[in-house]
């Protein structure tokens, strides 16, 4: 299937950087017809300090708009079902999130990556604190 789907595929694969509270929008197109569209965010983050509560330290956020203005967060409907549902809130435990839809609304749609909670370097190429992610858009097109 994902070899099936390449031309419909949009990656960054860690070369985009974001910063504490920053934005990285990313613009694409549905088309008419599509059967499914799966986004996906995933990063690294720094080792928590032991006993910690959460043990994630960074929080980036999956963000994505229809071309009707719906909104789907990250993670948002999947532990009850197979796809994701409007509305609610950011995920802010997981380190992997993912929006999963069945006959998305065909037109431009946005995927925004947001830098929540950045306040522990986990890119460090970069004297900055910041963090690099890996999205993946399949079923659609730049």
């Amino acid at each position: 299937d994902m070899y099936d789907r390449r031309g419909k595929m949009i990656i960054v694969n860690e070369t985009d950087v974001i910063k504490n509270q920053q934005k990285n929008v990313y613009d694409f197109k549905v088309e008419s017809g599509e059967t499914e569209l799966k986004v996906t965010l995933a990063y690294k983050d720094p080792e928590a300090t032991l006993p910690a509560q959460i043990h994630r330290i960074n929080n980036l956020d999956l963000k994505l708009t229809a071309p009707n203005g719906t909104v789907y967060f990250g993670n948002r409907g999947l532990l009850e079902g197979n796809f994701s549902t409007p509305g609610g809130s950011p995920d802010s435990l997981n380190t992997v999130e993912n929006v999963i839809l069945k006959l998305p609304t065909p037109g431009q749609w946005k995927a925004e990556v947001i830098g929540a909670d950045i306040n522990t370097d986990a890119h460090r190429t970069t004297t900055d604190v910041d963090a690099v992610y890996a999205l993946v858009i399949n079923g659609a097109k730049k």
